[in-house]
């Protein structure tokens, strides 16, 4: 093999190798050294490679960031609601809470970028490999079109680049205050590309929690509750559609929230939720479901055989990725087969348990055909019981 090669020194070594403090005590390598040398560069400069791109995939969902040009202005919503509307450069300013994003991991390194404020996300406008501005929209982090390959740069910074048309995340060259921001034919070495990502400690309740409705006085004190960033949130009843969007955005900042349901079943549990939406916004209201959902508890009372009063069948449904999966695509029909197989994990229908406290003789075979989802069904348990 014939290598061309000039004087490497310490300082060139010590570039290639970052911050690796035995490449700097190497001493200057001659041809023969090199050519022994060539496959442990070649290795360490993969190594290094490798580890930019996986502190880019690093990003906390849960944590606020705040998206910054070379030139310290910040990628801003401007506070606008409207599906469609364009993103900005603007001036940073503190406590602007449409400065701050969610970066959403959807694999393989790349993020949707959410605004907590207005829960809409950054999409390339769906136009294909053509540079145009990008928009604002509901999120979906399925979505191509909202998909963002996240790279570090060796410089610290860090490309944007969209999975649907391969474009960077950018600005026109002059990236004046108040410029649209665009994805542009990617060049990385152009400034106009490059970003920097720094972490916020603003607080940002969506405006979804700042809307008023009928039940006007338990949504402010949700949304109070929501300012102070509790730990757990406990709520009586989720009996509206703001109350319910306020508990789901809730759990998605990282709160634990507690709140009940007039349903049976976990089945219509999750219907539940989900239509009391308008069908446009159901299936974005899945996938946010699918996504915080960890537990359901199904209660019902029933009078004991001994007079004693009333004994709790409860249905428990405990999520896995099988069942995120069946929120998401609409499939729930299918959750009492997941839960019946999955008995190991403390699941449980509502059926067996009625027929455990039945043959337990805690409940009469009249009082567990009436409170059985399928009755019929367990009229045929109880009956093949005696047989």
């Amino acid at each position: 093999m014939n290598i061309g090669l000039g004087c490497i020194t310490q300082a060139d070594i010590r570039f290639v190798g970052g911050y690796s403090p035995w490449f700097s005590s190497l001493p200057f390598l001659n041809i023969n050294s090199m050519l022994n040398f060539k496959h442990l560069f070649l290795v360490s400069v993969a190594l290094w490679s490798a580890v930019g791109m996986v502190r880019a995939q690093e990003f906390d969902p849960k944590q606020s960031y705040e998206i910054h040009t070379q030139n310290g202005l910040v990628l801003d919503n401007q506070e606008s609601l409207d599906l469609g509307s364009k993103i900005f450069i603007s001036k940073k300013e503190p406590h602007k809470e449409s400065q701050v994003w969610n970066l959403i991991p959807c694999g393989d390194g790349c993020y949707s970028i959410v605004s907590p404020l207005t829960e809409l996300g950054i999409d390339n406008s769906g136009n294909g490999s053509k540079e145009c501005p990008v928009i604002q929209w509901d999120p979906n982090k399925e979505n191509p079109n909202q998909q963002w390959r996240i790279t570090a740069l060796p410089n610290g910074n860090y490309l944007f680049t969209s999975v649907a048309s391969g474009y960077n995340l950018g600005f026109p060259d002059a990236g004046l205050v108040a410029e649209p921001v665009y994805q542009l034919k990617p060049d990385a070495q152009k400034i106009s590309q490059q970003w920097k990502i720094v972490k916020s400690n603003l607080k940002v309740v969506a405006e979804a929690f700042k809307t008023r409705s009928d039940n006007d006085w338990e949504n402010e004190r949700l949304w109070a509750a929501v300012r102070q960033d509790p730990d757990v949130i406990m709520v009586g009843e989720m009996n509206d559609m703001d109350t319910i969007s306020m508990v789901l955005n809730a759990a998605e900042n990282g709160h634990l929230v507690l709140a009940s349901l007039h349903t049976t079943g976990a089945e219509n549990t999750i219907e539940r939720i989900i239509d009391v939406f308008p069908p446009a916004k159901q299936q974005q209201i899945r996938i946010q479901l699918a996504s915080v959902l960890e537990c359901i508890i199904s209660q019902q009372l029933i009078k004991r055989t001994d007079g004693e009063g009333r004994v709790a069948a409860m249905e428990i449904l405990t999520v896995n990725q099988v069942i995120r999966s069946l929120i998401r695509d609409d499939k729930t029909y299918q959750l009492p087969s997941v839960m019946q197989s999955g008995r190991k994990l403390g699941m449980q229908t509502m059926d067996d348990a009625l027929y455990e406290l039945y043959i337990s003789r805690i409940i009469t075979a009249e009082e567990t055909v009436l409170y059985a989802q399928d009755p019929a069904g367990m009229n045929k348990r109880i009956n093949f019981m005696w047989m």
